[in-house]
């Protein structure tokens, strides 16, 4: 429920914005296919524990923004600096997405609710896993798409 009522704050606010153009079915289509191909290559950078790469997917600047766990972080050195105290310890982790809906906002912005399973392998071998729900804004900037927003929260099974 909190999963959704994120999402639809971050829809919410998104709609508010003047549209910028029309858009035919087509290039939905085609937006959407460019935000699957993103999130390939982010969850790959995650799966690879390739945090710089990861990290190079992101918007670098103080929007980038993630809520979790109750709270809001801000801005790319903040969440730099946890993503790399939280995942270099890890062995291995895995995300294996088994729902996704693509919502296009404009030319340049894509929100993402996105529903799968995480399994994360702990020094010494212990595995969790967890359901996870993720919402994203992603934007196209200088012709790159990137992250702006996140949320996420895991269910453990």
């Amino acid at each position: 429920m909190k999963v959704l009522a994120a999402f639809s704050v971050l829809l919410l606010g998104a709609a508010c914005q003047a549209p910028s153009t029309e858009m035919s079915e087509a290039d939905r289509e085609q937006i959407v296919t460019e935000a699957e191909s993103y999130l390939e290559e982010y969850e790959e950078a995650w799966e690879a524990l390739d945090i710089d790469r990861a990290q190079s997917l992101v918007v670098q600047s103080p929007e980038y923004t993630w809520a979790w766990d109750g709270s809001i972080t801000r801005g790319f050195e903040t969440l730099d600096q946890l993503a790399r105290s939280t995942y270099s310890s890890l062995e291995s982790y895995s995300l294996t997405p088994s729902d996704r809906h693509f919502a296009v906002l404009s030319r340049d912005a894509v929100a993402v609710l996105d529903v799968g399973t995480v399994i994360r392998t702990l020094p010494g071998g212990d595995t969790s896993e967890s359901t996870y729900t993720y919402s994203y804004v992603l934007v196209r900037r200088d012709g790159v798409w990137k992250m702006l927003v996140g949320h996420g929260a895991l269910v453990n099974n």
